[in-house]
């Protein structure tokens, strides 16, 4: 494969044509060398990848190393360790009725070549993770990253030819069209992965499905956060502000909207807006920037259009002000995915009424978040909604763990990921079946009449 950008989908083509007979893969021992440089590279150039997210986002030192470097390196490793242990040949129980003695197994083979689609808000993260978990399942790569996030982009190219792993990963230039996208996928890769909108996210599933390509979709969702009356207010109120805060609120599983009850609402608000003032304007300027003008018109513009509040934003330095917003509980604004630090409140007199009322409203959730110290109500809102992911007097770090899955439920997604639940999506799951030479008279059909009660006394058992 060339070290240059591709942008022309000839190359492309020939890269899938060619993956089809690569054998480089096959062997797990290679797949975890490989690993191993990827790791070794990360550490030794963790200052550039943190130069490149700051020049690309304004992410600080601490944030790119406990959001972007930190998760790569600990999925690595666990992939680097694990690997051959997840690959062997799992038994299964033999049930002997034709074939007795026979025994089963299965196991995880490779995709082909995967498609992956990467963001610009975590540009470092959410292009590795998915790159190592395709290599460590045995898979090829075409990777298209975000023209948002250039230097991190770039940076990653630039490991890949240093790691000389140009044969396994064909590197589209950033700035290609939609429609060359969606030429790739006529041209049948075998797995598409995609971080990103949910419109865009929808095209692709209905290319996908017009060509029979698996696609795994991580999309997002307002994850809304609920607070009963049982709830440690300080706590709550410092871990969602800091949750909001994390990459200025351009996080998929960021919370959006705040359903407390009414007993704890003023307490609540009081507490958030103080923390808004702590968290924030002690070092604002270290925070990360919106990402572009567009968005932060967006975001202000669909502000405005439920709530009639101006945001306080700076278009030039692209800050919005963090910022709470205390809302009625039918504004359709709770239901929505913001993607900057701005959030809303609203409240119930009831939990468990709220639970029932708010059942077909709040749903499809990527993350769902409960403050309670009752271990009724949260049993009563696991069982209520539908979500991805559930964090309980926490937020965000659900998606860090590596033995717990990530992704979302229909609207906000297709597909989980991390850790072997990874390696299972980007595998193909295959099931083998060895019979032994001993025989049983009565499968065959010409003389199966002879054993007419047998059968009848093994199918009941």
């Amino acid at each position: 494969m060339s070290n240059s950008l591709v942008k022309t989908i000839d190359v492309v083509t020939k890269f899938l044509k060619d993956k089809k007979t690569d054998i480089s893969l096959i062997d797990i021992e290679n797949r975890v060398l490989i690993l191993k440089k990827i790791k070794e590279w990360v550490i030794k150039n963790t200052n550039d990848i943190v130069s490149a997210l700051k020049s690309d986002l304004n992410k600080s030192e601490i944030e790119s190393l406990i959001s972007e470097v930190s998760v790569v390196l600990k999925q690595t490793n666990y992939y680097i360790k694990n690997l051959h242990k997840f690959y062997k040949n799992k038994k299964a129980k033999n049930i002997p009725f034709l074939g007795l003695k026979s025994k089963g197994f299965y196991t995880y083979k490779p995709m082909g070549t995967v498609f992956m689609i990467n963001p610009f808000n975590y540009p470092f993260q959410l292009a590795l993770i998915p790159l190592v978990t395709a290599i460590a399942s045995g898979n090829f790569v075409i990777m298209k990253n975000s023209e948002k996030a250039n230097n991190t982009s770039r940076l990653i190219l630039k490991m890949i030819q240093e790691i000389n792993i140009n044969n396994l990963v064909c590197f589209l230039d950033e700035k290609v069209s939609k429609d060359f996208i969606f030429d790739v996928i006529d041209s049948k890769p075998d797995l598409i992965f995609f971080t990103g909108s949910k419109s865009f996210g929808y095209e692709l599933k209905k290319q996908a499905i017009a060509n029979e390509i698996k696609i795994i979709l991580e999309l997002g969702s307002a994850n809304p956060v609920i607070v009963d009356e049982t709830a440690d207010i300080e706590l709550a109120a410092r871990r969602i502000v800091w949750a909001k805060l994390m990459n200025m609120g351009q996080t998929c599983v960021a919370p959006n909207s705040i359903f407390c009850d009414e007993k704890i609402h003023d307490k609540l608000v009081e507490a958030i807006n103080a923390e808004l003032t702590t968290q924030y304007n002690t070092n604002k300027f270290d925070f990360v920037k919106i990402v572009d003008v567009q968005h932060l018109v967006n975001v202000a513009n669909m502000v405005k259009s439920f709530t009639d509040i101006d945001l306080e934003k700076d278009e030039e330095n692209l800050r919005i002000k963090p910022t709470l917003i205390q809302v009625e509980n039918n504004n359709q604004i709770l239901f929505q995915e913001i993607f900057a630090p701005v959030l809303f409140i609203t409240s119930f007199k009831n939990l468990t009424d709220f639970c029932a009322d708010y059942k077909d409203k709040i749903t499809d959730c990527l993350a769902l978040y409960l403050f309670s110290n009752n271990e009724y109500n949260i049993k009563n809102v696991s069982n209520s909604f539908s979500y991805g992911g559930m964090g309980v007097n926490e937020l965000l770090l659900q998606v860090s763990n590596i033995y717990l899955p990530f992704g979302g439920i229909k609207t906000s997604g297709i597909g989980k990921y991390h850790g072997n639940f990874g390696l299972m999506e980007f595998s193909n799951l295959v099931s083998v079946l060895r019979g032994s030479k001993k025989e049983v008279n009565y499968r065959y059909f010409h003389k199966i009449s002879k054993y007419k009660s047998l059968i009848k006394f093994l199918v009941k058992r």
